[in-house]
């Protein structure tokens, strides 16, 4: 879940990151994670799991989103949201749990410092 692409305004301030979700199955992987001070907030993603399986986001260890189902060939996402579907915490990563099913796809994000 490394691949990373980043979206810059005028004045050189990241204003979204794109992330590339590939969950193995059975697992907890770190998406992305914010930086000291900050925290991310979800704006958007699309997963695709490749056979049935339950999938749900995290801030560290605290689930954000419900359970969510997938099956082989089906999409779970969000649609892009300008004020984000959910925050992590300040300081922690924003994860990833899939259960017996590998999902892959893409998540949009922000990096938003604490206090600003």
């Amino acid at each position: 879940m490394n691949a990373q692409d980043s979206h810059f305004d005028r004045y050189g301030t990241r204003l979204a990151s794109n992330a590339v979700v590939t969950g193995a199955a059975a697992t907890t992987e770190t998406v992305a994670a914010p930086g000291l001070g900050k925290k991310i907030r979800v704006l958007a993603w699309l997963l695709s799991p490749e056979g049935a399986s339950v999938m749900t986001w995290k801030s560290a260890a605290t689930a954000k989103t419900g359970a969510m189902l997938g099956a082989t060939g089906a999409q779970n996402r969000a649609d892009f949201n300008p004020v984000g579907w959910f925050d992590c915490a300040e300081n922690e990563a924003l994860n990833l749990t899939v259960g017996t099913a590998a999902a892959n796809g893409i998540v949009s994000y922000a990096i938003v410092e604490i206090g600003a």
